[in-house]
């Protein structure tokens, strides 16, 4: 489950990176979750975050709009009632990896699922920055840096242990548009205009100390940046290409500066380290389309590769996405993992705010697993269905109609399925065979998601004096998908959440029972995440008072000294009449 320590360290991370960039990142008129010609739109966000292998990832951060929570076992995260305009973006963060984005055309009063992949961030090159550093990969891919260039974070050079992870992200590659960051390609240039980008290669770079801590450049240094253009697209690529800085705020390409065609390379200088690209700016189309299987049926949550990029049908088997103009691109669904494949549609070069609709993608009748949820305490139920199998995690969203089908392997192989009520904090586990042929389905019957969880909203309370605030009451009122607490068998320690989109709580205690923890001389953490404010409790202490089974609520008080550092100060302030309600979730392993 999340750790409380490691939403901290991406908190005060991202602070830290504001305060060391002198640069504007974003033109104003970009907004991350809008459009400038669509109003505003709600939508059931839900999505997966995986490693590059599609290994869940649990315990990533999501980030999307003024909204967070976290990944569950499964990878799986969901945001109720998030308004965005035609575009949505979820920002993703992890310890061990590079960020993870996506921005995605929305689903208005619908689920807009996403999937977002995340790349390893474990150090490629070890080195000392006083002198000049040549880091390359095997394929040429990487940065030069000069000597004595690193800033240790208070404008004096770096000259301890440095530690390089370099990311290259080949336009070649199979994975391409699943493993690049925003997903959409979506750029702003030189003159603030919105473009749609096609790219000739991405590097992602992360510059670390021995303890962690992000580095960037000394002001008015540059490095040189490297990346190999594939042979397959060397006899179109320009001598002289824009080169883009991805902005993770807004999942929005920033044009600055501009990189050679030397050899097989595109070089190019920067004044600071983020994911940079080798891109050409081109206005924006749209693609839309529907993926039927054998039976003329709409397929729900396939990816479908389109051009550079990707899409996932929707539960009606639709999906949209924006494209570069006055280009050649293919359509495809090509998802062997589930025996999906589909054919290719080639499609000419598109006009401006042209819409294209695609011919149905075909695709082969899948194995699938199906059931019906209920919930039958009333009202609308959200919530997800899980398949795990033979290293394959399928996670699709149900809603209140209660049906899901999910294309499975056709393999006959066992497989564990987790049924999971956001909005009532119960969750049902079976187990099942797969199909061994494709068009068989598994039919796991009816689950009551509701009959024995909390219908009522949890409610968190407290009162911070000092650091700004006169005696001020937060009070975060949330369903128990937002409010919830669980044991982890893996650290022996709990772990508590409780958010609204604006103001979030964490705790952590060393045990699984009722009893006082100080987070001064106790292994317990506290900390409050007030808009862009990160709060950490100072000498406090959390009382646990009501401790029961799976399902029941969890309550407790909180008060004390807390603080947070606003980049150049330790701020310092009391919290009294604390009080939180999370729904015990089950024991995390």
């Amino acid at each position: 489950m999340k750790h409380l320590i490691v939403r901290i360290a991406f908190a005060v991370a991202v602070c830290t990176t504001l305060f060391v960039s002198c640069k504007k990142e974003t033109p104003e008129e970009i907004n991350p979750n809008s459009n400038p010609t669509t109003s505003s739109s709600v939508t059931l966000l839900c999505g997966t975050v995986t490693n590059r292998n599609g290994i869940p990832i649990q315990g990533a951060d999501i980030v999307a709009g003024s909204s967070n929570t976290t990944t569950d076992d499964n990878g799986y995260f969901s945001i109720s009632n998030f308004a965005c305009g035609e575009r949505c973006y979820v920002h993703a963060a992890r310890s061990g990896y590079f960020d993870g984005s996506v921005g995605v055309i929305s689903e208005v009063n619908g689920i807009t699922s996403v999937s977002i992949k995340m790349m390893d961030n474990t150090p490629d090159f070890i080195v000392t920055p006083t002198s000049n550093q040549n880091l390359l990969l095997s394929n040429g891919a990487g940065i030069t840096l000069q000597g004595m260039s690193v800033d240790a974070g208070n404008g004096t050079a770096y000259t301890g242990q440095l530690n390089v992870a370099v990311f290259h992200h080949d336009p070649s590659a199979t994975d391409f548009f699943s493993t690049i960051p925003g997903g959409d390609l979506i750029g702003s240039d030189l003159s603030g205009a919105t473009k749609q980008l096609f790219s000739y290669g991405m590097l992602g770079v992360q510059l670390t100390d021995a303890s962690g801590t992000e580095l960037q450049l000394l002001s008015g240094m540059t490095a040189t940046v490297n990346m190999p253009v594939p042979a397959s697209m060397l006899g179109d690529a320009p001598a002289t290409i824009p080169l883009w800085h991805y902005n993770e705020t807004t999942g929005i390409w920033i044009e600055e500066g501009s990189a050679t065609l030397t050899g097989n390379n595109y070089v190019g200088s920067v004044t600071h380290f983020s994911v940079w690209n080798c891109d050409l700016p081109s206005d924006r189309a749209t693609v839309t389309g529907l993926v039927r299987d054998c039976n003329n049926q709409p397929v729900s949550g396939v990816q479908v590769n389109i051009g550079q990029g990707s899409a996932t049908t929707n539960t009606s088997g639709h999906f949209q996405r924006y494209v570069p103009t006055n280009m050649n691109f293919n359509i495809q669904v090509n998802q062997p993992s589930v025996g999906l494949v589909s054919q290719v549609v080639n499609v000419q070069p598109l006009a401006n705010a042209e819409t294209y609709n695609s011919s149905d993608l075909n695709v082969d009748c899948p194995a699938y697993v199906s059931g019906t949820i209920t919930c039958n305490i009333g009202g609308g139920l959200t919530g997800y269905v899980s398949v795990n199998t033979s290293g394959i995690t399928i996670n699709a969203p149900v809603n209140s109609a209660g049906n899901f089908q999910i294309a499975v392997p056709a393999n006959g192989l066992a497989a564990n399925v987790t049924m999971v009520g956001l909005n009532h904090g119960v969750v049902q586990t079976t187990n099942t065979t797969l199909p061994s042929s494709t068009g068989q389905s598994a039919n796991l019957g009816t689950f009551d998601l509701c009959g024995t969880g909390s219908n009522t909203n949890l409610t968190t309370s407290f009162i911070i004096n000092g650091g700004g605030y006169n005696n001020t009451l937060f009070t975060i009122t949330s369903i128990p998908q937002y409010s919830y607490i669980v044991w982890s068998n893996l650290d022996n320690v709990t772990y508590g959440y409780a958010g609204d989109g604006s103001t979030t709580l964490n705790i952590s205690c060393p045990e699984a029972t009722t009893g006082t923890w100080n987070t001064n001389t106790d292994n317990a953490v506290l900390g409050f995440f007030i808009g862009s404010e990160t709060w950490v409790g100072d000498d406090l202490n959390i009382t646990v008072n009501q401790w029961g089974n799976v399902g029941s609520i969890v309550t407790g008080t909180f008060s004390g000294t807390i603080f947070r550092f606003d980049g150049t100060n330790v701020i310092n302030a009391t919290v009294s009449n604390g009080t939180f309600q999370m729904i015990r979730n089950p024991d995390q392993d």
